[in-house]
């Protein structure tokens, strides 16, 4: 039986800050806004590369998402 590991970082509003997964070696990064709406999601593989893109979230005058944009679907080396 193949077990993957999932650890989440929280922040001191108990917001995930990096998610990161043993198994397929990736880590997710988030930022959040004053309001604590995700701003963005960045996907990360192997600690070295970029490879989803970064996620943002606009969100209207009642603070409702109105829609997510992807900014990035490069794959980039950091080396």
């Amino acid at each position: 039986m193949y077990r993957v590991v999932v650890d989440y970082k929280l922040n001191n509003l108990n917001q995930i800050t990096t998610k990161s997964d043993d198994g397929w070696k990736t880590n997710t990064d988030y930022s959040y806004d004053k309001c604590v709406n995700t701003l963005t999601k960045v996907y990360h593989k192997n600690s070295k590369e970029l490879v989803a893109g970064v996620y943002e979230y606009e969100y209207d005058e009642t603070n409702r998402m109105e829609y997510p944009v992807m900014e990035q679907m490069s794959l980039q080396s950091t080396f």
